[in-house]
């Protein structure tokens, strides 16, 4: 839920409080009126009639002190009912104004907001980025102190709630035995020390080179990363709960520990990818061609152009492409249909030819295999995010793929697919 849906949410309770403010006013005047007649020994239809609707009584002249005071003791709890109402239908305004126009949402506030919303049954874990999303709506409306306040921090709660799991395989090796007890140490160290000490210990080449390879580092490492994963998620499990994420100093020691673990996380991760680096250069290398016939193919450079989506259904929502967004990381999707929209625009840079006269779109670990039709029209055969240890067969599956047919109300609905896909799924990631 976004501020916005918030927002709605508090006008339609206003809208809803103030439909039950006139409601109760009018029984209010109601009752006022009909104990200023029975004050005055005035038995009146409506009197009659509200006592037995209410109470299912008759009114006589026997009991109509009982009655009487019956009516009023009504009366005060309608009046208390009232001023109730009015005070969460001003609130609920407050909160709209708040975060319609831009305007702080004070302390007193946002804990109405909490209140409200927990009526609503809402999970903790939304509750919580809702209060996050609060502190950053506050922080840019404060412009005198914007540059102190939207820092790195501003937005960590958020992404470590909407965290993406990267799936770590774990790797098969014929020394894992003498290697376990390695990476027990190793993870003690990543558990106990500061980011400066681990990168003293894993120079595992000078250390270990002459007795393992780069597979058998390439193993310490990665179970390293999903230890470190593991505790990353722990406390992402615990900021999940609002007795921690509303104790101010367990809610720093959360995020304390988050940044510390997500930064070796991201140096061991660097050290796997360096690992891969050789590999990859070499199986990319006996994919591309030395002499592209075309120069255009290289950059893309002010070509706009048409893309069209291989596929083997009907159904736009299950082209290859659509298939494959299904299984990338959801900070990835986003970057993705940027690359497609700026081939299309002919803005793209980082283009290669590899065999059979396909091509490939590159950014960082993202791959886009293409192939051109003919007249500015190209065949998107899929994409990829790469992986070492799998990255021909991954190649030679996007090479078998059928070229999509030129038909342009096709490839509007597999874009308009992909689209709502990317704008429902995908993110600005931390990792």
């Amino acid at each position: 839920m976004n501020l916005k849906e918030v927002s709605e949410l508090f006008k339609a309770k206003a809208q809803k409080y103030h439909r039950e403010i006139g409601a109760t006013q009018k029984d209010i005047i109601l009752y006022e009126s009909i104990i200023e007649d029975l004050e005055k020994k005035r038995i009146s239809l409506a009197a009659q009639k509200l006592l037995y609707e209410k109470y299912r009584l008759k009114l006589t002249k026997g009991n109509l002190k009982i009655m009487l005071g019956t009516l009023k003791t009504d009366l005060f709890v309608l009046r208390e009912k009232l001023k109730i109402v009015q005070e969460k239908y001003k609130m609920c305004r407050y909160v709209v104004n708040s975060l319609s126009y831009k305007q702080i949402a004070l302390p007193f506030l946002v804990n109405f907001i909490n209140e409200e919303l927990k009526k609503n049954g809402i999970s903790e874990v939304e509750l919580i980025k809702i209060n996050e999303k609060i502190k950053i709506h506050n922080a840019n409306v404060k412009h005198n102190e914007r540059n102190a306040l939207l820092g790195a921090d501003l937005h960590l709660i958020i992404d470590m709630l909407n965290q993406g799991y990267e799936e770590i395989m774990p790797l098969e090796n014929k020394n894992a035995d003498k290697l376990d007890s390695i990476v027990a140490k190793l993870n003690d160290v990543v558990d106990s020390d500061d980011l400066a000490s681990i990168k003293d210990n894993f120079n595992f080449k000078e250390m270990y080179g002459n007795v393992y390879d780069n597979n058998d580092f390439k193993y310490i490492y990665t179970e390293i990363l999903r230890h470190i994963q593991n505790k990353i998620y722990e406390l992402i499990e615990l900021l999940k709960h609002e007795e921690y994420y509303f104790d101010i100093e367990t809610l720093k020691i959360i995020k304390t520990e988050y940044k510390d673990f997500y930064h070796k996380y991201m140096f061991i991760r660097e050290k796997i990818d360096s690992l891969d680096k050789d590999n990859e250069i070499s199986i990319e290398n006996d994919l591309i061609v030395e002499n592209p016939l075309d120069a255009a193919y290289d950059n893309n450079i002010g070509i706009k152009c048409n893309l069209y989506y291989a596929s083997n259904s009907d159904d736009p929502a299950k082209c290859f492409l659509m298939r494959d967004l299904s299984s990338i990381r959801e900070e990835s999707l986003a970057r993705i249909w940027q690359l497609l929209q700026d081939f299309k625009n002919g803005e793209n840079r980082n283009l290669k030819v590899l065999e059979n006269g396909y091509l490939e779109i590159k950014d960082y670990q993202i791959r886009i295999i293409l192939k051109s039709l003919n007249n500015g029209n190209y065949s998107v055969a899929g994409v990829f995010i790469k992986k070492s240890n799998n990255l021909h067969n991954t190649y030679q599956n996007m090479f078998n793929r059928p070229l999509a047919d030129i038909n342009d109300e096709y490839a509007q609905a597999v874009e308009e697919q992909v689209a709502k896909y990317v704008a429902e799924n995908g993110r600005k990631g931390t990792r």
